[in-house]
């Protein structure tokens, strides 16, 4: 009797182990984290106007880690019009494990500016973040547009999409737009061209006094050893 039960617990045990091997589970181990599938999620969007380009930052996270991301795509678009879409691709297809990161471009305007575009992920794995985050540069020639839709999918086909609404006259009186996630309205980040030399002059003000003060004070120490 005791031969047949430790028998049985070893089918159990296999039978077991052949499910979890065989489930999302053990393919999203592949990626990092292991566990069950779910989709990407847009942790933030960066909107910069840079001379005659507007570069789009989007850091992604997907709790499979950031290598079960396949691809991101940003889409022009006017009056429910496609303008262009600008794509990255993590790897050639969703069966491969090999990694391409291409970025490419859906239309005949030559927008995008494939050298100045980059991704970038963190290769350590101590925290949630280093293993889901994936931030991902899109560089582009200025054109007029109305909106923006981003797409980004995942090996197993899950996706999450954002929508933001563009004025290129707002964009051109400030030069960053950040989209947060849950947060209806864009957040403007205004930043005035005499900003820096606001910032230079106030700097430079500041160490005159702190070296007029050092040398006031070594002054006096000098009068006060003199009269001892």
């Amino acid at each position: 009797m005791k031969k047949q039960r430790v028998t049985a617990l070893v089918v159990i045990v296999l039978f077991l182990w052949c499910f979890i091997v065989g489930s999302p589970v053990g393919a999203a181990s592949k990626a990092g984290v292991g566990v069950l599938n779910v989709p990407p999620t847009f942790r933030m969007i960066r909107l910069v106007q840079q001379d005659n380009t507007i570069r789009i930052y989007l850091t992604l996270s997907d709790y499979n880690s950031w290598e079960d991301i396949f691809s991101a795509s940003v889409t022009l678009e006017d009056s429910g019009l496609d303008i262009a879409t600008f794509t990255y691709q993590q790897y050639s297809d969703r069966t491969s494990w090999i990694k391409t990161n291409q970025f490419n471009e859906t239309s005949s305007k030559d927008l995008l500016i494939v050298t100045k575009c980059s991704y970038d992920s963190s290769r350590d794995r101590e925290t949630v973040e280093d293993r889901c985050n994936l931030v991902i540069l899109f560089v582009f020639q200025t054109d007029f547009f109305t909106r923006l839709h981003i797409v980004a999918s995942d090996r197993e086909g899950a996706t999450a999409t954002a929508s933001i609404d563009y004025n290129a006259d707002e964009m051109i009186r400030n030069s960053e737009i950040i989209v947060i996630p849950g947060v209806d309205e864009p957040v403007s980040v205004t930043m005035p061209p005499y900003l820096l030399n606001l910032l230079a002059l106030l700097m430079a003000v500041v160490g005159t006094f702190l070296v007029i003060r050092k040398i006031d004070k070594q002054r006096a120490e000098r009068v006060a050893y003199e009269h001892t």
